[in-house]
């Protein structure tokens, strides 16, 4: 989804500058493991027969590249990219917001 809305962003010529926010009391609480699936067009993790350590940590290195790929565009967007963190930013959400052009931390 990031992907896709970074990559519309940039075809976009009345877009001038890009906010980042969280909804909520933090930015972000890092990866929804749920959803981890969902990049490569399964239905998530939890549907997987084999819900083991081994195996949800393979999908996790797997999977790892569509997020990259989705922090690039931020990079590649040609706009300014500025995350406004507030609250708490926390995990992989650390890794996105490196990627953006300009941090702002908001008060809580």
């Amino acid at each position: 989804m990031l992907y896709a809305t970074m990559q519309e962003i940039s075809n976009d010529s009345t877009c001038r500058c890009v906010l980042l926010t969280g909804a909520g009391s933090v930015f972000s609480a890092g990866i929804d493991f749920g959803s981890l699936s969902l990049l490569s067009g399964g239905t998530g993790v939890a549907e997987d027969k084999r819900t083991d350590v081994s195996h949800q940590a393979l999908r996790v290195l797997r999977e790892g590249g569509a997020w990259q790929q989705a922090w690039k565009s931020i990079n590649r967007c040609g706009k300014p990219v500025i995350a406004c963190i507030h609250g708490g930013c926390y995990g992989a959400a650390l890794e996105l917001v490196a990627f953006a052009g300009t941090l702002s931390s908001l008060p809580v």
